[in-house]
């Protein structure tokens, strides 16, 4: 359904282009279930920090009225930061509170005007958190208004955040770990009493040496990046052909509610030519890697978002741009060295110098994924549309199971 233009209180026509959706965060509860997303924007309201606020409103209202919202967030709530302007100048918000936190940011002015908006948005409904909270005592009046409090491990520390867990208790709080890096902080912090987990551990965990990509594991690599490297029709119904299993699986994902296609599919071959080869690839392909990495699904879904950045941004050479993004994520998913999980696998040159040395157009696309992925943002309408259709493809392609919980001292699968 389309909808007019977004205006300001004066009739001015805002432009669609004044706010961006340019990176999305996975929030995960401690059982290893994504729980929600942080949603980051940029334009001329700059992440909701000052200035541009009812710009801002109007094309949050535009994101939320045309359903756009489910799209990029796979129907999990949403975090959205929020300053202390926006919430004194947009009333009512342009979001229902069922389906929003509010992400109050860090060193807000702290005043009776602040405290009593906060008063009404929980009646309303609102959940809201405090990002970044350190203890202070101008920050004390928040805490019986806010429902959730995001701290800092990188600021605080394991010792500084077991004293903030200990300052915040009993009071009816959800204490959410961010910026956590290591399986050792994961696991601390959670001892601890967190209940909610952020951070490059699990979106983008960090790349340590594991266990030997040999044997079945070995295997496993080669046959999915095997799959995308051809996209052949007669090559892709050759390698399922050749693993029954495999072939079943892919038919059950392709017939299941989150399959690309209304119709029901019976053979492979069918597959291939409803739906194509390249995407019967791919999704065979994260049929492999989610077995590899069945405990770490939240940094499977990173993975596959920058191999379909880098699919659509190296188009027209799509098979080789989303085996680049692939390859170059499977050293963090797998934590092995990009060496070995390059190994003699059978790929272009200009593949293998892109993933290991950053070079070429491949290079150059991958260093744009990365930097997107990676939240640093879309800076082109293009980029932005990249990021938008790979976050909707990364959620869809993800099986349709949940790890039992997080193995912070695990590695690799």
């Amino acid at each position: 359904m389309a909808h007019p233009p977004p205006v300001d209180q004066d009739g001015v026509t805002v432009a669609e282009g004044s706010l961006t959706l340019v990176a999305r965060q996975p929030i995960l509860e401690v059982s290893g279930r994504v729980h929600a997303h942080e949603l980051l924007f940029r334009g001329e309201g700059d992440a909701l920090t000052g200035g541009g606020e009812r710009a801002t409103a109007s094309v949050l209202v535009s994101t939320f009225l045309d359903a756009r919202l489910d799209e990029v967030t796979a129907g999990k709530p949403v975090w959205i930061n929020v300053s202390r302007e926006f919430l004194l100048r947009v009333d009512p918000l342009p979001f229902p509170p069922a389906r929003v936190v509010l992400e109050l940011l860090e060193d807000q002015f702290v005043d009776a005007l602040l405290l009593d908006r906060l008063a009404t948005l929980r009646l309303e409904g609102y959940e809201i958190a405090l990002d970044d909270f350190a203890w202070t005592p101008s920050a004390a009046p928040l805490l019986d208004l806010v429902t959730h409090v995001k701290l800092d491990v990188r600021a605080l520390g394991i010792d500084g955040f077991a004293e903030h867990v200990r300052m915040l208790s009993g009071r009816d709080l959800v204490i959410l770990a961010e910026k956590v890096e290591t399986a050792t902080e994961a696991a601390a912090v959670v001892s601890l009493g967190a209940q909610l987990l952020q951070g490059f551990h699990f979106a983008r965990p960090e790349a340590v040496p594991g266990r030997a990509l040999s044997g079945p594991r070995a295997a496993a690599v080669r046959s999915a990046v095997t799959l995308c490297a051809s996209a052949d029709f007669d090559e892709v119904e050759r390698a399922l052909r050749s693993d029954p299993a495999l072939s079943m699986r892919v038919l059950r994902f392709l017939n299941s509610a989150a399959g690309p296609t209304s119709h029901e599919i019976s053979s492979i071959r069918q597959a291939l030519v409803l739906v194509g080869p390249r995407t019967v690839a791919q999704w065979a392909a994260t049929l492999l890697l989610s077995d590899l990495a069945e405990h770490r699904r939240a940094a499977l879904a990173a993975a596959l978002l920058k191999a379909s950045l880098c699919e659509q941004l190296a188009a027209p050479a799509r098979e080789e741009g989303f085996v680049v993004g692939l390859l170059s994520a499977l050293e963090g998913l797998l934590g092995v060295p990009a060496e070995e999980v390059l190994g003699d696998l059978p790929i272009a040159e200009g593949v293998r110098h892109a993933v290991l040395r950053g070079t070429g157009p491949l290079g150059a696309v991958l260093s744009t994924a990365t930097r997107i992925a990676e939240g640093a943002g879309a800076q082109t309408p293009a980029e932005a549309a990249a990021l938008r259709n790979a976050l909707v493809w990364a959620d869809g392609a993800l099986p349709p199971r949940e790890p039992v919980g997080i193995r912070p001292a695990a590695r690799g699968g």
